[in-house]
């Protein structure tokens, strides 16, 4: 599945962009980062961020998909409990780390769930919408984790499928053209021919 984040060469947003086109996947754990940054466990960043502390310091796809034997199980430290000190490996890698937190304490965590409905005609239908749980922090933290694990393979798609883009568009020549087929957004059928009636009434469809 093709992620339509915004590339880096686009401009930022403005005020009127509006985020109707979000990834699952990033939103879900946007969602849970922004929790941890509310409750003062985790720094505000994006998925991205996240993800590369968790994988090595030059990572190659094995690293990104969990093959790599040094980062497979790699999750974010505890800051240190005593004051900043130089000599301290810790202190100085300025990697994201979880602040020190009680795992007992209940949050509320939002997140955007698949799930079967009846319909009005009796029918069953898959839909997505964004449900509330209540969790300790410490169970929050570990989906943290699990979803670190899972996004990092997607981040590593998302850049390559962009690479690969900016690769083909650098080497198009003056008889070549590159086509990008994007899926169809609130797509609608129309009508070939037909006569006036069939837009009212009974006969509107």
């Amino acid at each position: 599945m093709f992620c339509r984040l915004r590339p880096f060469w686009v401009l930022p947003p403005t005020s009127s962009d509006r985020e109707t086109c979000l990834c699952k996947v990033h939103d879900n754990l946007q969602l849970l980062i922004g929790k941890l940054v509310d409750v003062n466990v985790l720094q505000r960043m994006s998925v991205e961020r996240l993800c590369e502390s968790v994988v090595c310091m030059n990572p190659t796809k094995s690293c990104w998909y969990g093959g790599c034997n040094a980062c497979a199980d790699k999750q974010l430290s505890l800051e240190c409990k005593h004051e900043f000190d130089t000599s301290c490996s810790d202190c100085s890698n300025p990697l994201p780390k979880l602040r020190t937190f009680s795992k007992d304490t209940p949050v509320e965590i939002d997140s955007r769930k698949t799930k079967m409905v009846e319909l009005n005609d009796e029918t069953k239908s898959t839909v997505v919408a964004k449900e509330r749980e209540t969790m300790t922090l410490g169970d929050a933290v570990n989906r943290l984790h699990e979803q670190l694990s899972k996004a990092r393979r997607h981040v590593f798609n998302i850049r390559h499928q962009y690479a690969k883009y900016r690769e083909l568009r650098s080497k198009l020549d003056d008889i070549s053209c590159l086509i990008h087929i994007d899926f169809a957004e609130n797509y609608l059928c129309q009508y070939h021919k037909e006569i006036q009636s069939v837009h009212f009434g009974g006969s509107h469809q």
